[in-house]
């Protein structure tokens, strides 16, 4: 357990960047609901344009915007498990008129279903695209005060 704890830990440190990356100009995201454009910083906090002062020490998450990502992989994924249901069900309450081939024919535009469904959802999903926020590590000049920009919570 200790050794999947550290393991976990060194891969959240390896794939943050250090609040000290922080550039003048770069959108940001405080404890995951206020979000502005960094004006100026020092090594106690940063300044958003707002004028507002947030030092680190009192920053619970810091998140930086690293541009905007597609959704098409998750349209695909919707779309062809729809198009499957659809198509499976369509298949199976076709008139049984040849006996017995209601699961070929199931299977048949379940097959079709899933690819032309994946396919507009993917182009629907390719459409629409989210921000892309990346977890930053909080530094702080006092280590006692050092801590990482999002939280972790293990329970049993």
């Amino acid at each position: 357990m200790r050794h999947t704890l550290s393991t976990l830990l060194l891969a959240f440190v390896l794939t943050t960047t250090p609040a000290t990356a922080q550039l003048v100009g770069d959108r940001v995201r405080i404890d995951t609901v206020r979000v502005g454009v960094v004006a100026d910083r020092d090594g106690a906090g940063l300044t958003l344009q707002s004028g507002r002062y947030y030092p680190f020490r009192e920053m619970r998450s810091l998140e930086v915007l690293a541009g905007t990502k597609s959704k098409a992989g998750a349209g695909f994924k919707t779309g062809a498990v729809g198009g499957l249901v659809v198509g499976l069900l369509t298949g199976l309450t076709l008139d049984d008129a040849d006996g017995g081939e209601k699961v070929g024919a199931g299977l048949l535009l379940g097959g079709v279903f899933a690819i032309v469904g994946g396919g507009i959802g993917g182009i629907m999903g390719a459409m629409s695209r989210t921000e892309n926020w990346v977890p930053v590590l909080i530094v702080s000049p006092d280590p006692a005060n050092a801590r990482f920009g999002a939280r972790w919570s293990l329970r049993r």
